[in-house]
């Protein structure tokens, strides 16, 4: 997804960090061919290609941020989504494919996801989704790839997404004991989210 304003090169320069972006793809050649990108603009990265690998780069780095490919093999990034920011709720993290889906935009967005980036990407592009205070309206221009391989290959079907969703849901309440807090977290009304008490509770 292309960015809907360009920040000037200044502020672009500011939002580099000292600590290095987990980038997180099963393509070793996107890797490859992003990390060049990125140490040109001589921003550190860390790879990985599972989410395994990607669990043990966190542990050693203290990575600034990460983005992360919406399909990862037999995986899907929206699992590593969800253990991250049930760890660090603050985590920039963003979510990247070859796809457009809107399905799984909203999935992501709603998780805590900074912005659903599309591939190929640009420098900028993950820097401004990562740590730029303006918020990216990534939705507003997304165009919804109505092929049939696009969520299907991707994630199963809608069960899939919305099992996800619930299941951080879940963690989310569990952690904070709280409904008011958990609807903060999650940017959910706390209504809707009562409404969903079966996510915690056999009662």
């Amino acid at each position: 997804m292309e960015a809907n304003k360009r920040l000037p090169i200044e502020k672009i320069n500011a939002l580099i960090p000292t600590k290095p972006i987990l980038l997180v793809d099963d393509s070793r050649g996107f890797l490859k061919e992003s990390k060049k990108l990125f140490e040109a603009a001589h921003c550190p990265v860390t790879l990985a290609q599972s989410i395994a690998e990607a669990r043990d780069r966190l542990s050693q780095y203290d990575c600034s941020g990460a983005c992360v490919d919406l399909r990862l093999g037999d995986n899907n990034g929206l699992y590593l989504l969800a253990d991250v920011l049930d760890a660090q709720p603050d985590f920039p993290i963003v979510l990247m494919s070859q796809y457009r889906s809107l399905q799984s935009a909203v999935t992501a967005l709603k998780m805590g996801a900074r912005d659903f980036l599309i591939k190929p990407l640009n420098v900028e592009q993950v820097l401004t989704s990562l740590f730029s205070t303006e918020r990216p309206e990534c939705l507003k221009d997304m165009i919804v790839d109505q092929q049939p391989h696009s969520d299907s290959l991707m994630l199963g079907d809608r069960t899939s997404l919305e099992a996800i969703e619930n299941e951080h849901i879940r963690r989310t309440i569990l952690r904070e004991k709280s409904i008011t807090k958990a609807a903060e977290i999650l940017q959910i009304h706390r209504t809707t989210l009562f409404r969903k008490k079966h996510l915690w509770t056999d009662s």
